[in-house]
């Protein structure tokens, strides 16, 4: 999962220079059952960053990077973990020795189908389970905040470190790995905040809240209340103008280049998420998001056995899987520039393209028997991994808006989460089927991807069409009547 890329200073100058009766800021949730359908929250209330010292965020979003690279290395970064469950001989007891010798002298690491589907089977269900739990999470994280969900994340990783170390042969590396989630609880306690800091559009809603407020608009027209009313206001945009700094028209407007640029921005605003999810804008990108999260999570869990048969050594398939580890987490990192900027300024059909684009490149490059192949294959997968998922909740943002995107983003994740259960298919019919070659599962992956992205990218693209010449029609009919100079002379 990935943080959209939608900011919110919209209709910020409107709250000093009108009194709308209703807020046009919701705040965005991350609960996809809705919070009507959840109890009164019991946690304070937030605060604005403004009052927490720079030097302090500062501080809590590097602790939060760092955290957060330990405890999600261990799914995400199960190419790595792998060789070594392998060595320590996890699941060998399920091997025929004969197989095995077979399987050695075919220049392979020696592992057996049932341990490989053992094997691949723990990299699946993690995988399922982290996405299908962003359901609860959702829920937990805005009752309660991100202490208590961090505490809970706590507890759940110091356990899965405890179950591993007394199931499988290497016990000290889990057993010393406890330190990551004592650190996290730690930090969470001393440094992290208990509640999540006020956003912008809260802030702003605060401000409306003030305005149109029945204290104010009923008898509230003494000095005291006219008063209040204005500090009330005034508190809330000098909150904002310390968090946005002096530029926020400039910022402004750069938000609605942002939104004009997408050509997608409002497609199904204000729809509900059953309504939404009905539509083509839902259905297409979900099978999209399938298709491609069971292909990444796929090429994770067995990249090793996969150059094992295409270079048809084991030496150039570990350093091939060595390479993968350190350019996995580093293509994340450096990546993250390049992706606010390709959001940011190019539109939705283009990101789209470019994602298919990149795939089926991927999936070229993926089937090929060398060695240069396979270092070109690693390096676009590791920038297109974070590409990818950010661009689909940026899609999910600016298509369905925030009123919905825990429901929706929620349920797409989760649909894909459930599905990458199919990986085992493709592990028996990789081994069995086709006697350890990857090509023909790839293909058949890459092929599904291309039909299901190009019919995203031409509906999506067809819509951004349609969408921009109605808002050229809307534009001409609400413009005022211009005589044209010299017209009432000739008309004389």
């Amino acid at each position: 999962m990935s943080l959209h890329r939608v900011s919110s200073t919209t209709s910020y100058e409107h709250v000093r220079n009108s009194s709308p009766a209703r807020s046009e800021h919701t705040k965005m949730s991350f609960n996809p059952a809705g919070s009507k359908l959840m109890p009164p929250e019991t946690k304070e209330e937030p605060i604005g960053a403004s009052k927490v010292p720079k030097a302090k965020r500062i501080l809590q979003v590097s602790i939060a990077v760092i955290y957060c690279l330990f405890s999600a290395g261990v799914v995400f970064g199960y190419a790595a973990l792998k060789p070594v469950l392998v060595k320590e001989g996890v699941y060998r007891e399920l091997c025929d020795e004969k197989e095995e010798i077979i399987e050695m002298e075919r220049g392979g690491s020696g592992t057996c189908y049932e341990q490989e589907i053992r094997l691949n089977l723990m990299f699946t269900t993690a995988a399922v389970v982290t996405n299908v739990c962003a359901l609860p999470v959702g829920t937990i994280l805005d009752k309660y905040g991100p202490r208590i969900s961090g505490i809970i994340g706590c507890i759940l990783l110091a356990v899965g470190s405890l179950l591993m170390a007394n199931t499988f042969t290497p016990q000290k590396f889990f057993l010393v790995y406890l330190i990551v989630p004592i650190s996290i609880l730690i930090v969470q306690g001393l440094i992290m905040p208990g509640n999540s800091y006020r956003t912008v559009g809260e802030i702003m809603a605060q401000a409306e809240t003030a305005e149109s407020s029945p204290r104010f608009s009923n008898g509230g027209n003494d000095a005291r209340s006219r008063q209040g009313r204005y500090e009330r206001r005034e508190s809330a945009i000098d909150e904002m103008t310390s968090l946005l700094g002096k530029g926020v028209n400039k910022q402004q407007q750069q938000e609605e280049k942002r939104k004009r640029t997408s050509g997608v921005w409002g497609a199904q605003h204000g729809r509900s998420a059953y309504q939404q999810i009905r539509t083509p804008w839902f259905v297409l990108i979900a099978l999209f998001t399938v298709v491609q999260m069971t292909r990444i999570n796929y090429f994770v869990a067995t990249i090793r056995t996969q150059y094992e048969y295409l270079l048809g050594s084991d030496t150039l398939a570990e350093k091939v899987n060595h390479v993968f580890d350190v350019a996995l987490p580093v293509g994340g990192i450096l990546s993250i520039p390049f992706i606010g900027l390709v959001l940011d300024n190019t539109s939705t059909p283009f990101c789209l393209g470019l994602l298919v684009t990149t795939a089926t490149t991927i999936g070229i490059l993926g089937v090929l028997p060398y060695a240069w192949s396979a270092y070109a294959n690693i390096t676009l997968f590791v920038l297109y991994r974070p590409l990818y998922y950010t661009a689909v909740s940026d899609y999910a943002a600016k298509v369905f808006g925030f009123h919905t995107f825990g429901k929706v983003y929620g349920l797409i994740i989760c649909l894909a989460g459930l599905l990458n259960f199919s990986q085992s298919a493709l592990d028996a019919a990789t081994h069995k089927a086709f006697h350890g070659n990857p090509v023909p599962v790839n293909l058949i992956l890459l092929s599904f991807a291309l039909v299901v992205g190009v019919l995203l990218v031409g509906y999506v693209w067809h819509k951004s069409r349609t969408m921009h010449r109605e808002q050229l029609e809307v534009e001409a009919e609400e413009a005022p009547d211009v005589i044209m100079p010299g017209a009432a002379t000739e008309a004389e």
